[in-house]
C-alpha cells in the first residue's frame, strides 16, 4: 500500500530529527545511521532530562522557601513596632495598666521582655489557643466588660482538595469548601522531618470557637472587638505549609477538638465544625479588618523610620481625631478612616452599630485573693470623681 502525501511528509520530518539527533549524540561518524542506536541515546537523554528536571526543582523549591524565611524575617521588626504602637495608645490614651493587656510576641532574639519591660509568651500554637481560652475562665475579666484582639501576624489559605476526611475517626464530607482560612502561629510545622511533629496553622473556625465561648462566658452584651483579621489577604499572606491530606485531617481535628471542649449549646453539630450546617456566630465579636479578602494588607515607613501597617496607622490617626466622638459606632470608625483604591477595609459583626468598645464604663476587676488575703480595710475604692478605667486584653 503507497503512502499518503501526509505520511511522506512526515517521514521526511522525523528521518531529519533522526539525522540532527545522530549528529548530536556523535551517532553519525561514518555517514550511516543505526536507528536503533540512536533510540537508545535519545531514551538516555530523556532519563538525565528528567533527573535534572527534578534535581531543577527542588533548586526552585529551595529558593522558593529562602525567599519565604527572608520575608518572614524581614517582617517581624515590622510586626512588633506596628504592636508597640497599639500598646503606646492602649496604655497612654485609653489608660489600660499594662497588667490589663497579655502578649505574644517572636522572642527573635531570646528575649521574652519588651524595652519597655511588658512580659510576653511567644505565638506558639498552644499558647494563641490558651490565651484566648483563658479568656473566658479569667475571674480578672469581669461579665460585660471590652475586650479587644489586636493580631499583626501572618495567614494562609488552604485549597481542599479532598471530599472527605478523616476527622475522629469519622468521614465527613468537606466538598462544599472551596479553601480554609488560617492564621500562622510561630511553630508551624508540616513535619517532613520524622523527628518534628505535625504542627497545623489555627484555622479562622478555631478561632470562631474561641471568639463564641468568651462571649457565652463574659455575658451577651461583651463587647468584643477584633482589630485586624485571621483571614489570608488582610493580614500578612505566608505560603500554606505543604498541603498533604494528613496536615489537613490534623487542622480539621484540632477546630473539633475544640468544639468539644467547648460545646455550644446554641450548635446542633454535634461531631464536626466542618459540616456544610456550620455557621460562624456573627454576634460575638466586631471584626475590623485591613482589607477584603481578594485584597494584600500592607506595612508602611513613618518618618521615624519605624513601619506600621497602612491599615493600623490609620485607624489610630480616626481614633485620636475630632471625627471620633463619644457616640461614635464601629461602622462611623472606619467611615471616618481614609479610602484606598487597591485596598478597602471591612467591618463585620452583628455589633458593628454599636459604640466603641472603650465607650463603655467597665467595673474594677477583682483583686487576685493573694492580694486580698494582705490587705486589713478590704478592697480600695476607686478615687472620687474618677472613671474605672477600661480593661482589655491585647493577643
Amino acid at each position: 500500500m503507497a503512502m499518503s502525501t501526509e505520511e511522506m511528509e512526515a517521514m521526511k520530518r522525523y528521518e531529519k530529527l533522526e539525522r540532527e539527533l545522530a549528529i548530536e549524540f556523535g551517532l553519525a561518524g561514518d555517514g550511516t545511521i543505526d536507528e536503533t542506536e540512536v533510540m537508545a541515546a535519545a531514551k538516555l537523554r530523556l532519563i538525565q532530562m528528567e533527573e535534572d528536571l527534578q534535581r531543577f526543582r527542588a533548586k526552585v523549591q529551595n529558593l522558593h522557601e529562602l525567599q519565604c524565611l527572608r520575608s518572614k524575617f524581614a517582617a517581624l521588626d515590622k510586626v512588633e513596632q506596628i504592636v508597640m504602637a497599639i500598646l503606646v495608645y492602649f496604655n497612654e490614651t485609653l489608660q489600660i495598666p499594662p497588667e490589663r493587656m497579655q502578649l505574644l510576641l517572636d522572642p527573635s532574639d531570646g528575649n521574652t521582655t519588651t524595652t519597655d519591660g511588658l512580659e510576653f509568651q511567644d505565638p506558639a500554637r498552644k499558647n494563641t489557643i490558651d490565651t484566648l481560652a483563658k479568656l473566658a475562665a479569667s475571674p480578672y475579666v469581669t461579665k460585660n466588660e471590652g475586650i479587644i484582639l489586636y493580631y499583626s501576624g501572618h495567614g494562609a489559605a488552604y485549597t481542599v482538595s479532598a471530599n472527605t476526611y478523616n476527622i475522629n475517626a469519622v468521614e465527613v464530607s468537606v466538598s462544599h469548601l472551596d479553601s480554609v482560612e488560617a492564621i500562622c502561629p510561630l511553630d508551624r510545622s508540616a513535619g517532613g522531618d520524622t523527628s518534628l511533629p505535625i504542627v497545623p496553622d489555627i484555622s479562622s473556625r478555631e478561632l470562631h470557637i474561641l471568639l463564641r465561648k468568651i462571649s457565652l462566658d463574659k455575658g451577651s452584651d461583651n463587647n468584643q472587638a477584633e482589630a485586624g483579621s485571621q483571614t489570608s489577604a488582610s493580614v500578612r499572606y505566608t505560603p500554606p505549609l505543604i498541603a498533604s491530606p494528613e496536615l489537613l485531617s490534623k487542622m480539621l481535628t484540632a477546630a473539633d477538638a475544640l468544639m468539644k471542649a467547648y460545646p455550644d449549646p446554641d450548635k446542633h453539630e454535634k461531631y464536626s465544625v466542618w459540616t456544610e450546617k456550620w455557621t460562624a456566630d456573627t454576634a460575638s465579636h466586631v471584626l475590623l479588618a485591613a482589607c477584603r479578602s481578594f485584597q494584600l494588607a500592607t506595612a508602611i515607613r513613618l518618618d521615624s523610620g519605624d513601619y506600621c501597617g497602612l491599615f493600623t496607622d490609620a485607624l489610630l490617626r480616626a481614633l485620636k481625631s475630632n471625627e471620633v466622638t463619644a457616640d461614635c459606632t464601629f461602622s462611623d470608625l472606619l467611615r471616618a478612616m481614609p479610602s484606598w483604591t487597591d485596598r478597602t477595609p471591612v467591618v463585620r459583626g452583628d455589633r458593628k452599630h454599636e459604640p466603641l468598645w472603650y465607650r463603655r464604663s467597665l467595673p474594677v476587676p477583682p483583686r487576685p485573693i493573694e492580694e486580698q488575703e494582705h490587705k486589713t480595710g478590704g478592697p480600695e475604692d476607686p478615687k472620687k470623681g474618677e472613671e474605672p478605667k477600661t480593661g482589655s486584653t491585647l493577643s
